[in-house]
C-alpha cells in the first residue's frame, strides 16, 4: 500500500506506521524530518521491536544517539548517504543497495530524503523509485517510511500524485504461507501512457501457477485457489474496479483476455545452463499455442558463458526480447509495455527438435572420441544452415617431436561448455564453439596451463562454413585408418576418475522460471 501524508496527516495518523507498506511524507525543514524519524522508530520499536535502519542523506545531530536511546533492546543502525548532485533518483538507488546488502533482519526503515535536486521532469524516475520500493517493502514485510524535507519537498507531492495514477497496486503472492512473486497493476488513466490493464508477472521455482505435460504432451495451466494475499486494500480496490477478481472460474477465458489487450507479460529467468533446452521448449510451446500477442522476456545470467548464442537461441524459440540478469524491474517494465503493441513475426521451426539440435555441443565439454568429436562438428555444420547462429573455430595442432602427446593432454582444462577436444597419434583437434579467430589465439592460450607453443609444432584455424566442412570430409577420411591417441576405453577410464584428468567442465544448476503463464480472472 502506498500512503502519501501531509505532516498533520501523519501526526494524526502513527498507527498507519505499524502495518507492512510505504509512507511517503513531505515535511518542511531537516528538523522535522528528525523529529518524526525519531517518532517513527520509537512507535515500531514498541509495536514490534527489530531492527530499524535510518538512512540521512546529510549528517543530522544525534539521530543516532536518541534513535538508541528511544528503541531499548533492538538494533538501530544509522547510515549517511550523501546525496547525488545530479538527481534524487541516484540517491534512492544508492539506498537500495545499501538496504540489500543488509543481512539484518529489519522491521523498519526509515529514509530522509533531502528534496532539492528533484527536477520537473522526473515523474518516471519518481514511478520508478516508488515501484522498487514497494517490491521491496512487500518482499520484506516491512514498513518503509520516508521523509522528504527542503525547498522542492511539495514538487514530488506533484509528481507522486501523477505517478499514483498509473500505479494502482501490488500484491504479494502466497503459497502455503511463503512469498514467491508480485502480482502489479498499472492503470490507465486519460493522461498517462498506460492502456489498459497491464500485468507483469514474476514467480520462483516454487510457482503458484505452473506448466505440466498431460500425457498427449499439450501444455495444462492451473491456478492455486489462492492467487492474491489478502492485505492490499489498494488492490483490492483496483482489481474491484477493473472488474478483475481471483480465479474462480474459466482460466482460459481470463488468459485470452490478456492476450486479447496484450497485456499478459511472461518474464523468465535464467541462471544455469543445463535447464536452458527446457526453457527454450517451454517458451517455443507456449508461442505455437498462443500466437504473436503474448509477450515473453527472459533474464539471462551474465555468469553465463555463450550469452549471444543462449540469446539468439531463447528468440528463435519464440521469445520476445531477453536481458541481462541485473537489468531492474522498472527498466525490464517499461519496455515490455513498449511492446504491447508489437506481434512476435518469426517463423517457428516446424519442431522444437530443430531447435534443440543447437543445444547438443553446448552439453559438452573436454576431451571426447574422436567419432563423437567429427558427429558433433558435423550436427553443428547442419545447424548453421538452419538456426543462423554462429559456429565457432576449429583448431588442428601437430604435436611436437620431443613432447609426450599424453603430457600436451593433461595440460588441456576447458572452461567453456561447447569447447571439445580429440587427438589422433600425431595431432590434436579442439573446436572452440561461438569463437571467432580474433579471439580464438587468446581463448587457447586460457585453456592450457603452459604456453601451446611449447606444446605443439603447428598451429592451424578454420571458421569458415566452407573450410570447416573441408576439415571435416578430411577429418572423417583419416578417422578411418588412424589411431586414437586415447582409446575409446580408456577415455571412459579418465572421465571415471580412475586415472588422470584430461579435462572436462560439469555443468549443474536449474532454471528460475519468474512468470509462468499467471492468470487472473476477469
Amino acid at each position: 500500500m502506498l500512503s502519501t501524508l501531509g505532516i498533520h496527516g501523519l501526526n494524526n495518523t502513527m498507527q498507519q506506521l505499524t502495518e507492512p507498506g510505504l509512507y511517503w511524507v513531505n515535511v518542511p525543514d531537516a528538523a522535522a524530518a528528525l523529529n518524526l524519524a525519531l517518532r517513527a522508530a520509537a512507535l515500531a520499536h514498541k509495536s514490534d521491536p527489530g531492527d530499524v535502519l535510518i538512512v540521512q542523506p546529510e549528517l543530522l545531530p544525534k539521530l543516532e544517539e536518541l534513535a538508541l536511546a528511544l528503541c531499548p533492546g533492538s538494533t538501530v543502525e544509522v547510515f549517511s548517504c550523501p546525496h547525488d548532485k545530479r538527481n534524487q533518483h541516484h540517491y534512492f538507488a544508492t539506498v537500495s543497495r545499501l538496504v540489500r546488502s543488509s543481512k539484518a533482519q529489519r522491521r523498519s526503515l526509515i529514509v530522509l530524503s533531502k528534496a532539492e535536486h528533484v527536477a520537473a521532469n522526473s515523474e518516471s524516475l519518481v514511478h520508478q523509485v516508488v515501484s522498487q520500493l514497494q517490491v521491496y517493502c512487500l518482499q520484506q514485510d516491512i514498513s518503509i517510511l520516508i521523509l522528504n524535507y527542503g525547498a522542492r519537498a511539495a514538487l514530488y507531492s506533484k509528481l507522486l500524485r501523477s505517478t499514483r495514477d498509473h500505479f494502482r497496486g501490488m500484491a504479494e503472492l502466497q503459497q502455503d504461507g511463503d512469498s514467491f512473486g508480485y502480482l502489479i497493476l498499472f492503470w490507465r488513466s486519460a493522461y498517462q501512457y498506460y492502456s489498459d490493464l497491464s500485468l507483469v508477472l514474476t514467480q520462483d521455482a516454487k510457482g503458484l501457477l505452473q506448466a505440466r505435460a498431460d500425457k498427449d504432451g499439450a501444455l495444462q495451466q492451473f491456478v492455486d485457489e489462492e492467487l492474491l494475499c489478502s492485505n492490499s486494500p489498494l488492490l483490492k480496490d483496483a482489481l474491484a474496479a477493473s472488474n478483475v477478481f481471483t480465479p474462480a472460474s474459466d482460466l482460459k477465458a481470463v488468459y485470452a483476455y490478456g492476450l486479447k489487450h496484450m497485456a499478459c507479460y511472461l518474464v523468465f529467468e535464467l541462471d544455469d545452463l543445463s535447464r536452458l533446452s527446457e526453457l527454450a521448449r517451454y517458451i517455443y510451446t507456449l508461442r505455437r499455442q498462443n500466437g504473436s500477442r503474448l509477450k515473453i522476456a527472459v533474464t539471462v545470467s551474465p555468469l553465463l558463458q555463450l550469452r549471444t548464442r543462449i540469446q539468439r537461441l531463447l528468440m528463435r524459440s519464440g521469445a520476445n526480447i531477453v536481458f541481462e540478469n541485473g537489468a531492474g524491474f522498472g527498466y525490464i517494465s517499461s519496455v515490455l509495455d513498449a511492446l504491447r503493441h508489437a506481434q512476435y513475426t518469426e517463423a517457428l521451426p516446424y519442431s522444437f527438435e530443430v531447435i534443440e539440435r543447437t543445444l547438443t555441443i553446448m552439453q559438452h565439454s573436454g576431451l571426447i572420441e574422436v567419432s563423437s568429436f567429427l558427429k558433433l562438428l558435423e550436427l553443428e555444420l547442419q545447424n548453421l544452415g538452419l538456426t543462423d547462429l554462429s559456429s565457432g573455430c576449429l583448431l588442428r595442432l601437430t604435436f611436437k617431436p620431443q613432447v609426450r602427446a599424453r603430457q600436451a593432454l593433461r595440460q588441456f582444462a576447458p572452461r567453456r561448455p561447447g569447447d571439445i577436444a580429440a587427438a589422433f597419434a600425431d595431432e590434436m583437434l579442439i573446436f572452440m564453439l561461438g569463437l571467432t579467430p580474433d579471439k580464438a589465439e587468446g581463448t587457447l592460450s586460457k585453456i592450457f596451463s603452459l604456453k601451446p607453443a611449447s606444446l605443439f609444432e603447428h598451429i592451424e584455424y578454420f571458421y569458415t562454413f566452407e573450410d570447416l566442412n573441408a576439415q571435416l570430409q578430411e577429418l572423417q577420411l583419416k578417422a578411418r585408418t588412424a589411431a586414437e591417441l586415447i582409446s575409446p576405453a580408456e577415455l571412459k577410464q579418465v572421465k571415471a576418475g580412475s586415472s588422470g584428468s584430461y579435462g572436462s567442465a560439469q555443468i549443474t544448476g536449474s532454471c528460475r522460471l519468474l512468470g509462468t503463464p499467471r492468470i487472473v480472472e476477469l
